[in-house]
């Protein structure tokens, strides 16, 4: 049975509330920005979301094995110093955030894309 789109949206939500019930939106949206341009810079990603250098940082930190704020990071990303750019740093996914997208690609009906990616 095919869920509707509202059941589908609740499912994306619990998926995020797996990894911390806390999550903000603006996490999850540059997971997933992260997650469909990957590899991508963090500047890069200041770009699509409009958000400041500041904000997509924190989140990144929040996402990696950081963390911040006394707790512990997510571990869904990685991040590596730019090699053409020193001040900034190049975003990938951890096994546990491929995971993690793949889940949501099958939640939201990209299925085929999930089974794609599992092939690499």
């Amino acid at each position: 049975m095919r869920l509707q789109p509202t059941d589908r949206a609740i499912a994306l939500v619990e998926e995020f509330r797996k990894v911390d019930p806390e999550m903000q939106l603006q996490t999850v949206w540059l997971f997933l920005l992260a997650a469909k341009y990957e590899p991508c810079s963090q500047n890069y990603l200041t770009k699509l979301s409009g958000y400041t250098r500041t904000t997509v940082s924190r989140n990144m930190a929040i996402l990696s094995e950081i963390g911040g704020r006394g707790r512990e990071g997510h571990d869904l990303v990685a991040q590596q110093i730019d090699p053409e750019d020193r001040r900034s740093r190049i975003i990938t996914l951890t096994p546990k955030g491929r995971a993690i997208y793949r889940s949501v690609q099958f939640i939201i009906g990209g299925d085929n894309e999930a089974a794609a990616d599992e092939e690499v």
